[in-house]
């Protein structure tokens, strides 16, 4: 799975997580003091949504209750881009949340660690990768995706037996640890040789 894709699943996920789960209904009457001021909007026509409408909206009223000013401020804004949404762009997002949602535990736990690097990015690096990603082709997305699993495979061959063992039982971040702490140790040998060989050019 690549970047750009798991960077678009757990967009999904934060905006999704709102809106779904499966339940029993409930009365309005039954709800707590800071459910109802949440889901107030909701009052008059509460008795009568679908239970599993019901309890998706107490899920986001939860979750809203415990999250701080800004992650407020930002989920207001992924809500916003939802009701602008067309109904064939939101059956997609159903699509690849249900898809986010059949994975393997240790595949969504990747799922989210490359989500949490993508959010780490400064903005305007995050807006060029969309942009990238959303102006190639089919066939470009599918040699992207080629090229990192290439790489993958690659840096993996290349570990002697006992390290491909040591390195298929961590996790992601210690695996991208890892490959950090090589490529570091590879540029200095690198730049020590280049700083003798300019030595011996002086000497001579």
């Amino acid at each position: 799975m690549n970047k750009a894709g798991n960077i678009l699943i757990h967009t999904t996920l934060l905006l999704m997580l709102m809106f779904w789960q499966q339940a029993h209904a409930v009365d309005w009457r039954d709800l707590g003091d800071d459910e109802q001021r949440v889901l107030k909007s909701f009052r008059d026509k509460w008795d009568g949504l679908p239970e599993d409408r019901q309890d998706r909206l107490r899920q986001g009223a939860k979750r809203w209750q415990s999250m701080k000013p800004e992650q407020r401020k930002d989920a207001r804004k992924k809500l916003k881009r939802w009701k602008k949404m067309s109904p064939k762009q939101r059956q997609r997002i159903r699509q690849r949340f249900d898809k986010y949602r059949s994975l393997t535990p240790e595949q969504r736990d990747r799922v989210k660690r490359r989500a949490r690097w993508y959010q780490s990015l400064p903005k305007d690096k995050r807006q060029r990768l969309q942009r990238q990603w959303k102006s190639m082709t089919p066939e470009e997305r599918r040699h992207a995706r080629e090229k990192i699993r290439q790489r993958r495979r690659d840096y993996m061959d290349n570990l002697p037996p006992g390290e491909r063992r040591k390195y298929r039982g961590r996790s992601g971040d210690e695996r991208r640890d890892n490959a950090r702490q090589k490529r570091r140790e590879v540029k200095r040998q690198r730049d020590n040789q280049r700083q003798r060989n300019r030595q011996r050019r002086s000497h001579d």
